[in-house]
């Protein structure tokens, strides 16, 4: 079946300013086309719109096989398959959302046919700053933790979980504490790694971050819909024996990380800024001549939950 067409109005609109025969003739010409000519073509296209909405099958005569999803909808298009051979409609269900760290045991809800689960590490906390009496020093940024989605079609009637922590920044030459990776069942959304330290060199230098180690997210027994890799938190860089900039913490999916910020003047200290939201990394801090400092908090893991019936 063609889709049908719904014509536009072809004369003139009744308006204020118009003559008063002129308006009346406008209005009876207009009425009458809302009767004869758009009614029925409305009417039309609206059955051609009701006769593509398949209707939604009972949850026991269908069977997922594969398919994706995305924010707000599920892609089944070749996933699903039931008896009629149609495709049938899902509903979403209510997130359940774990913001702070911890663990427990999730239980599935009763009618679910399948999960959808997101989650991400915490992220790192940011380097500490050390101080001398001849220079100021800047450190660098934590890291976000990994973020991961991914879809359970067969499903147990409960799992463990866990929402890792997000690092603490630390004082003087010290890195940043790692974040706490965030699991789920099986699955594992990495955590975020510390930022580096000042050091304790005099010199003009750029503080790079450690390794940031794996990245990778582990979903053995799952379908993984996409993944986020760990976002670097920036260097630190120290131009001069007074001039410097702390490095930002790296952003997550679901925060940003702590901004950086810099001196001209050796005397000044500042610590770094904490991280918003949840997997982001903590940012660098700024030492003095006669100060040193800590570095940035990252936030916790997120953990977020979605069943399908």
């Amino acid at each position: 079946m063609s889709t049908p067409n719904v014509t536009l109005y072809p004369g003139i609109l009744p308006a204020k300013g118009q003559a008063n025969d002129s308006f009346d003739t406008n209005v009876d010409d207009f009425l009458n086309w809302l009767t004869l000519t758009n009614g029925p073509q409305l009417n039309v296209f609206i059955n051609y719109l009701n006769s593509g909405i398949v209707p939604i099958l009972p949850l026991a005569d269908v069977t997922i096989t594969s398919g994706s999803i995305s924010n707000t909808s599920i892609s089944m298009s070749e996933a699903i398959t039931a008896p009629n051979g149609t495709t049938p409609t899902f509903r979403m269900g209510t997130p359940t959302t774990f913001r702070t760290a911890g663990s427990g045991t999730y239980t599935v809800p009763v009618g679910a046919v399948a999960l959808r689960v997101r989650m991400c590490g915490g992220g790192g906390g940011g380097g500490g700053a050390s101080s001398v009496t001849t220079t100021a020093r800047a450190s660098a940024g934590g890291t976000s933790g990994t973020d991961v989605d991914f879809l359970i079609t067969t499903l147990a009637s409960s799992y463990p979980y866990a929402v890792g922590a997000g690092g603490i920044g630390s004082t003087g030459a010290i890195d940043g504490s790692n974040g706490g990776g965030t699991t789920f069942g099986t699955a594992t959304a990495p955590n975020g790694i510390g930022g580096a330290n000042s050091g304790t060199s005099t010199a003009t230098e750029v503080i790079y971050n450690t390794s940031a180690g794996p990245i990778s997210a582990t979903v053995p027994d799952y379908t993984v819909i996409f993944g986020v890799p760990r976002q670097l938190g920036s260097t630190g860089l120290k131009f001069t024996a007074s001039s410097r900039i702390a490095g930002s913490g790296g952003d997550s999916q679901f925060g940003p990380g702590g901004y950086a910020t810099g001196s001209s003047n050796s005397a000044t200290a500042a610590a770094g800024n904490n991280a918003a939201g949840n997997g982001a990394g903590g940012g660098g801090c700024l030492s003095s001549t006669t100060t040193t400092q800590t570095g940035g908090n990252g936030t916790p893991g997120i953990l977020i939950i979605t069943p399908l019936y």
